[in-house]
């Protein structure tokens, strides 16, 4: 296509997510009474209950299936954007987009181009034996399945989480996936989770809701995280492990090679972040002081099958989880890290983040300002940092999406290449100096600029997840 077609396309698309955008804040006045009535939440499909509940023409049910079909103009866009997302074959050239939302059950599917609402599933009326009112934004593809977490907040003590994968079978006709696992724990907001060969890994983070077992995201109001969150401090960080290999012993899928796990987290030491990150700080940074950063702290889970044994004769009580200790692995700090997608649940060398330069650390006003790549095998002054000479030591950038990795690709025998940071870095930056935003493309070894490309509209700071697609084609580039 012609540079004049691509960008008549870019504005057409800006202009119809502008009117969606409007469209759903409409939809927000008009079903706000709604999440305020505290009605109680079932289990599996609120959104759609409470719809029914109301006697709402929103909704209709097959009969003879069961589906529940909820008007997609009604769901709140709220989460994160998998371009591949197994939600029934693709149609043609047109691809998919599917948004996966944050506090619900649902997920829905837009338009790649118009953004425009088409489907919306609900997510435990698709998987038997799946409730939950709330789910981990974060999806795991693993081997052309998702796996996916929910949890049912029972009480305020209290939370059953269930495991669930899902194939690209999915359809509004069958069920398109299964029950993996299930576990009772204390209830936590901000979750995720990650996958390896063999097993699945849950961090709970001690954050718990003030004055309710559940209070949807979408009655918050104007209320920010640490209004309706409470961070409690004097609990621990709790890591389940979940057996992957359905039907199959804890026993008999171990052995002294994959009994143990290493896990590398990005780490505060407290919750203070959210207090600087809010929005009146954003657009006055001057009110922000000097942004906390985090450190990489590497936990290692040993002896996991001993581990399992005393867990199951305890019956799970917290008294006999082991203690975990970590150590620092990079001081350097960091966010929303990444690494090469074919290293997902492998041992891995390199990771990538937005970080600050060092010479502007503790300096008041500034947000992350940097792309950084981390050696965990090597030393932190070694790594290599980028940060666009023009910007340098400026306040006025920010990079607005986590870095993502595109690896060289594989093979001509569809082998990976052997080389770990062999591959591209795509984020985009935003000067709010000179009002824009461009896409910037870095060499995965040495983090060297090799090109950048303007967009037309702006694209400002955002902590939610989205994708680089490549179109017609639903595949990241």
């Amino acid at each position: 296509a012609s540079f004049g077609d691509i960008q008549r396309r870019e504005q057409q698309t800006m202009r119809t997510r502008s009117r969606f955008a409007m469209v759903n804040k409409k939809r927000y006045f008009l079903i706000a009474p709604f999440w305020k009535t505290k009605l109680p939440l079932p289990a599996g499909g609120w959104i759609s209950k409470i719809f029914a509940n109301l006697k709402s023409f929103f909704t209709k049910e097959d009969k003879v299936s069961g589906y529940v079909e909820i008007d997609p103009e009604y769901v709140v866009l709220n989460g994160a954007v998998y371009p591949e997302f197994p939600l029934g074959s693709y149609r043609g050239d047109q691809g998919k987009l599917v948004i996966v939302g944050h506090g619900v059950s649902v997920v829905q599917e837009v338009d790649p181009m118009t953004l425009e609402a088409k489907k919306v599933y609900d997510i435990p009326s698709l998987v038997p034996n799946t409730k939950g009112n709330v789910m981990s934004s974060t999806c795991v593809f693993d081997k052309y399945q998702i796996i996916m977490d929910f949890s049912d907040v029972k009480s305020k003590e209290l939370c059953k989480y269930r495991i669930i994968k899902m194939t690209r079978e999915i359809s509004e006709s069958r069920y398109g996936g299964k029950l993996v696992a299930s576990f009772l724990a204390r209830p936590s907001f901000l979750y995720t989770f990650s996958v390896t060969s063999n097993y699945i890994i849950i961090p709970l983070i001690p954050y718990v809701y003030k004055n309710a077992p559940f209070e949807s995201n979408y009655s918050m109001g104007n209320k920010t995280l640490s209004e309706i969150l409470e961070y409690q401090g004097d609990q621990d960080l709790l890591f389940y492990v979940i057996d992957k290999n359905e039907g199959k012993s804890q026993y008999d899928s171990l052995d002294p090679i994959n009994n143990s796990l290493v896990v590398d987290c990005n780490t505060y030491e407290d919750d203070s972040i959210l207090d600087y990150l809010k929005i009146k700080n954003l657009r006055d940074p001057a009110t922000m002081g000097a942004l906390p950063f985090s450190a990489t702290r590497r936990f290692i889970l040993s002896d996991i099958s001993i581990e399992c044994a005393k867990y199951l004769s305890c019956g799970g009580l917290l008294s006999s989880f082991p203690t975990m200790h970590f150590q620092f692995i990079s001081s350097d700090p960091m966010e929303l890290g990444c690494i090469n997608p074919f290293k997902q649940g492998l041992k891995h060398r390199y990771v990538y983040g937005l970080s600050l330069h060092k010479e502007d650390r503790g300096k008041v006003g500034l947000i992350w300002n940097a792309i950084r790549k981390i050696d965990l095998e090597g030393e932190d002054e070694k790594s290599p940092i980028f940060i666009a000479k023009e910007f340098e030591h400026s306040p006025f950038t920010a990079s607005k999406t986590e870095v993502m990795f595109q690896p060289q690709g594989v093979t001509s025998t569809g082998v990976p290449h052997e080389i770990e940071d062999e591959g591209v870095i795509v984020s985009i930056v935003y000067n709010s100096h000179i009002k824009s935003s461009f896409v910037l493309l870095l060499d995965a070894r040495n983090l060297t600029e090799i090109t950048r490309y303007y967009l037309p509209c702006i694209v400002p700071l955002s902590f939610s997840r989205g994708s680089f697609v490549s179109h017609p084609y639903p595949s990241i580039v």
